[in-house]
């Protein structure tokens, strides 16, 4: 049985989030294009997350972490939600230019 490490397990739990949010708020061509061109600059960032994000990162079982791996979490599971939106609107952009 494979255990997965904190960082890993922050991952999966934002890139998660992001199919979910993705259900209740899709990004259209203009948006999708938007949010590339800010992955490839780096500075998604400045969009923030969803309001209910933190709700969602607490629902992790996180007794008996350090505030270090409680930092590391909330760094992975950022970049997880970013990367998977990131896939995601780069797939409307290939399907409107297809």
């Amino acid at each position: 049985m494979t255990t997965e490490t904190i960082t890993e397990q922050g991952h999966r739990h934002g890139s998660d989030y992001a199919d979910h949010h993705w259900q209740i708020w899709p990004a259209h061509y203009t948006e999708a294009v938007e949010w590339c061109a800010a992955a490839e600059a780096g500075t998604l960032h400045e969009y923030g997350l969803p309001d209910d994000a933190a709700d969602c990162m607490c629902e992790a079982d996180t007794a008996g972490w350090s505030w270090g791996e409680l930092a590391d979490y909330q760094g992975a599971w950022e970049q997880g939600f970013y990367a998977r939106l990131t896939e995601l609107c780069r797939a409307v952009i290939e399907q409107a230019t297809v």
